[in-house]
């Protein structure tokens, strides 16, 4: 992965649950499904590894220094290792994403 921060929004159009999957193991990551309730909330935490977070129903919101990150359907968040964040789904209804590392 590139080792910044960044967020590349409709990357990917007309997911559904499967879709991404097969695209992102190609690429050579691994791939855990999530769905997060309205209201879902993560302290702030990092990881030891690279994350890209790939949405594909809903919007989950990141907080990374200060600095806020809507992600959306069809856009993918790339977190380096050691990059402090939080996240909050703030909408109404699950968020359902996923991550790859």
């Amino acid at each position: 992965m590139s080792g910044t921060l960044a967020l590349n929004k409709a990357k990917y159009v007309n997911l559904d649950s499967s879709a991404p999957r097969s695209l992102l193991r190609k690429n050579g990551l691994s791939v855990m499904s999530r769905e997060d309730a309205a209201g879902t909330r993560y302290s702030e935490h990092c990881h030891g590894e690279d994350e890209i977070i790939v949405v594909y129903d809903g919007t989950i919101r990141f907080i990374v220094h200060g600095d806020e990150y809507l992600v959306e359907a069809g856009d993918e968040l790339v977190l380096p290792a050691g990059t402090k964040h939080l996240a909050v789904n703030s909408g109404r209804g699950p968020v359902r994403y996923f991550i790859c590392t």
